[in-house]
């Protein structure tokens, strides 16, 4: 297999240990690829930003940093230049905010310039808003990965908005859709990582379906935790479905936790934590804002909660839970798209059924093990063989062909 040269758009820097899941797994996923093939990175960061891991920048031939702060889409929304009529406008002609937000003549240019020196075989798009670069007609085979298709959630909070917040909703929803089909079209090859997602990226061809890796620890951490028991969320606060999620648990699960075990305590990792929620001070919980490393306070952990109700995608955390050997309890939506048995994690729907399954955890440390262990074994089994890499290079095979 000749070694191709792959050139890959991120809106963040790749970080093993970053401050989401997408920074992780695109950190994980590109090490990998690295490995097979010459790979470039660009990526955009915003000021507080760190830089991609060391080990990453070592095994690509070229890293480029573009800065957030400078594009037009940004300046303008903080500097009040663009009123709501005009994103409004814009919403409904098809750019949805996000997308607005990252306009930029800069990253345009330096896709464009890097394109031309690097002259990559196949350019690989790390989330739709980085599609709105590519040149135009295209002149390198596409692959576009959707870790989440957006236009869900804005179905989702389509719902739950009011007044022009609804407005607002409603012109995102309807631009998403319009976007995403629109760059779904333009890409060679489309991967999403669950077949529901595939179902929702209505391109002209049929979405490939590649489940996300992690890298698998060495040793498990410990299955029970530390003492007084502790209840662990970690997540994205600038990802809506996050907020929706931390919220249910704040309110109506943790509340019912804390009845038949007073001293348990709530740890919430995070940057930015909803700022309405801290200012609450719920009895028993810890907002660490965001840390160093996630692992520390994951090993202290009883029970790993992933109470997701919106969005899509496969939950990163939910995948790095099972492999560092932590008993979960899950809604069905932060499971989706994972090939489980069914019993490597305890499944609620309701506040009630999720905040009994935590309890019935927290009284059997034994049964706590035990799903600790199923969630390691089956990791082992679905992250050794290194799936997803495979994945790739095929997909790369087939956008460049042998020659002859």
């Amino acid at each position: 297999m000749r070694r191709l040269r792959i050139l890959v758009l991120s809106p963040f820097p790749p970080r093993g240990q970053g401050r989401h899941g997408g920074s992780r797994t695109i950190a994980h996923r590109l090490r990998a690829i690295a490995r097979h093939h010459d790979v470039s990175l660009l990526y955009v960061h915003s000021p507080n930003d760190p830089p991609p891991d060391h080990e990453l920048v070592e095994a690509c031939v070229q890293v480029v940093a573009v800065d957030r702060s400078s594009t037009e889409g940004t300046l303008a929304i903080a500097q009040g230049a663009v009123t709501l009529p005009r994103v409004l406008w814009r919403a409904w002609r098809g750019t949805p905010l996000w997308v607005q937000a990252f306009r930029s003549s800069v990253v345009e240019q330096a896709v464009r310039e890097l394109i031309a020196r690097s002259r990559p075989d196949v350019i690989q798009v790390e989330y739709q808003v980085m599609a709105q670069f590519l040149p135009e007609p295209p002149t390198t085979p596409t692959l576009l990965v959707v870790h989440e298709p957006a236009v869900r959630v804005a179905e989702n909070f389509a719902l739950t908005r009011t007044g022009p917040a609804r407005l607002l909703n409603q012109a995102d929803r309807r631009a998403w859709s319009r976007f995403e089909r629109r760059v779904g079209d333009a890409a060679d090859r489309v991967v999403v990582f669950t077949e529901p997602d595939a179902a929702v990226m209505r391109a002209r061809r049929p979405a490939v379906v590649v489940p996300l890796a992690v890298p698998l620890p060495e040793v498990p951490l410990d299955p029970l935790g530390a003492e007084p028991p502790s209840l662990f969320f970690v997540g994205n606060f600038g990802h809506p479905p996050n907020v929706d999620a931390v919220g249910w648990l704040v309110h109506e699960i943790f509340p019912l936790v804390r009845a038949a075990h007073p001293d348990t305590r709530l740890t919430v990792v995070g940057d930015n934590p909803p700022a309405d929620l801290v200012a609450e001070e719920p009895a028993g919980v810890d907002f660490t804002g965001g840390v160093p490393e996630v692992e520390p306070l994951l090993d202290r952990a009883a029970v790993f909660a992933v109470p997701a109700r919106l969005g899509g995608g496969m939950r990163v955390k939910t995948v790095e839970a099972l492999a560092a050997g932590k008993a979960i309890v899950s809604t069905p939506l932060g499971v989706a798209g994972l090939d489980l048995a069914g019993d490597e994690v305890a499944i609620a729907e309701t506040a009630a059924a999720f905040a009994a399954q935590v309890n019935a955890l927290l009284e059997a440390p034994e049964r706590r093990r035990e799903l600790a262990r199923k969630a390691r074994a089956w990791a082992e089994a679905a992250l050794a063989g290194d799936e997803e890499t495979r994945s790739y290079l095929s997909i790369y095979s087939e956008l460049v062909p042998p020659r002859s």
